[in-house]
């Protein structure tokens, strides 16, 4: 993605208190399901008015399920920019089963049975949706109009 700084201040990627990209993922009725996302390093500061292209470190929901992305800067220590518009993901898990029809006697009389179940599975984690390569990003200082971060 295309980040942009339109602020006032540089995006210093370095030193106490770094500026990094980060995300929020938020679950299909809304809800924040993950606030604090896995952080992508910017590679370097970012002057006012500077674009720099990164690619973000993206961590996948446990649960499978609809869910939406939000990106966000991040000055560690001091808080969260405001976050980009809402990206719509469908998750799954990494491991996928599906069972088939299976049959049982119609009457049990013994202690245990052998019952063959037919299993399709899948290993293949991945996320489906539709995402912009470049987003303009609030370029609003890191002080301004953010939410505290523990440090």
């Amino acid at each position: 993605m295309t980040l942009t700084n339109i602020g006032s201040e540089i995006w210093n990627a370095t030193g106490p208190n770094p500026v990094n990209l980060s995300y929020h993922w938020y679950d299909g009725a809304g809800a924040v399901a993950v606030w604090d996302g896995a952080r992508t390093a910017l590679g370097g500061d970012i002057a006012q008015t500077a674009q720099k292209v990164v690619t973000a470190d993206v961590a996948v929901p446990a649960m499978p399920g609809p869910y939406f992305i939000r990106f966000a800067l991040v000055k560690e220590g001091v808080g969260w920019v405001e976050p980009s518009g809402a990206y719509p993901l469908m998750a799954q898990s990494a491991f996928n089963a599906k069972f088939g029809v299976v049959t049982l006697p119609a009457m049990l009389a013994a202690t245990s049975y052998q019952v063959p179940v037919p299993v399709t599975t899948s290993s293949t984690s991945r996320i489906t949706g539709t995402t912009r390569a470049a987003r303009p990003w609030c370029g609003t200082a890191c002080a301004r109009r953010c939410r505290r971060t523990s440090t």
